[in-house]
């Protein structure tokens, strides 16, 4: 038989449990939960701007594979060097959204 567990102590125990970033992608935008390699020489040729990011998100992970929760992490906290203020790859767009983006670009390549 389970421990009685009064309303309010499950409410503050459920309310520091959320799902990650990929469980919500998944679920909104379709199935993009899984494991990424960043695109080694992406065909067609990328345009300066995603040829930046995708030369970060190589060095950053040159040859192991990243899961989408860490793509997210990365976009979140992409800060410029010099000015030391946060970095929006596309202002109009979420993290979520920004990371779909990159991988619907050929920054990432998924691993199947």
């Amino acid at each position: 038989m389970a421990k009685y567990i009064p309303g309010d102590l499950i409410k503050e125990t459920t309310a520091r449990i959320q799902d990650s970033e990929a469980a919500k992608i998944a679920f909104e935008k379709g199935l993009y939960d899984g494991q990424y390699v960043v695109t080694a020489e992406p065909l067609p040729h990328l345009s300066t701007e995603l040829e930046e990011i995708r030369s970060d998100a190589l060095a950053r992970w040159p040859s192991h594979q990243v899961s989408l929760d860490e793509i997210l992490k990365w976009v979140g906290r992409a800060i410029d060097p010099d000015t030391r203020a946060k970095l929006h790859f596309y202002a109009s767009k979420t993290d979520r959204d920004t990371a779909i983006l990159l991988i619907s670009k050929g920054i990432f390549e998924r691993l199947w």
